[in-house]
């Protein structure tokens, strides 16, 4: 099953248009060269609101794995990791360890990556470097496990489909009997009063009957 990826730049420059998104491209040009889909892409200043808005939204348009790549680093506006674990499922800590490990033998700076990978609804989320080439080393790094992971977090749309179309029947199938169950109840106290009505008349009759009777049996020995 061919992978769906969504692909976020995080960046206050390049969201503004103050210089070209080239972490983005550089991501895409990879995915379609394995042979994923790429579903979405976004770019997004450093704000939390707007990091968490674009997965929830990729996530939920079947994306089963999303890149995202800037504000790993250490700096005031770097909050893209805050923004992933405070959306998160669960958290994956061998993705971001090995990331880190694998980039120090590349440049010693990589021990302030704070890279990362973690569940978020049904998709696998990986905070990649901003810098295009430690996003694209880094990716090269866990994309089997990312395989592995996207294939199975999310299912194909048309499940989904057919999943929502279910529900949609169960509710309208609940609201029926909920309905047909109110009506018997209805019938049942309706068809109890009458019974009552006509029992109580019949008795009325019959000890008015009986009442004729006694007198005129005393009147009439």
């Amino acid at each position: 099953m061919q992978i769906q990826v969504g692909i976020i730049t995080i960046s206050d420059r390049a969201s503004a248009g103050d210089y070209d998104d080239l972490g983005g491209p550089a991501l895409k040009q990879v995915a379609q060269k394995i042979g994923w889909h790429v579903l979405g892409e976004a770019i997004v200043p450093d704000e939390i609101a707007r990091i968490q808005e674009t997965i929830r939204s990729f996530a939920g348009q079947g994306c089963g794995l999303i890149l995202a790549t800037g504000g790993t680093g250490i700096g005031p506006r770097d909050v893209t990791p805050e923004a992933i674990r405070a959306m998160m499922r669960v958290e994956l800590p061998g993705f971001g360890e090995v990331m880190r490990a694998e980039s120090m033998k590349i440049t010693p700076n990589a021990i302030l990556s704070r890279n990362l990978a973690a569940v978020v609804d049904q998709a696998l989320v990986i905070a990649l470097p901003g810098k295009p080439s430690g996003a694209v080393e880094c990716l090269s790094f866990v994309r089997r496990r990312a395989e592995s992971f996207g294939t199975h977090l999310v299912w194909p749309n048309e499940q989904v489909h057919q999943l929502r179309a279910i529900v949609r029947k169960m509710r309208i199938w609940s609201a029926t009997r909920n309905h047909v169950a109110s009506e018997i109840r209805t019938f049942r106290c309706v068809t109890f009063y009458v019974a009552y009505l006509g029992l109580r008349d019949s008795s009325v009759g019959w000890f008015n009957s009986q009442g004729d009777t006694g007198t005129r049996e005393r009147d009439f020995p």
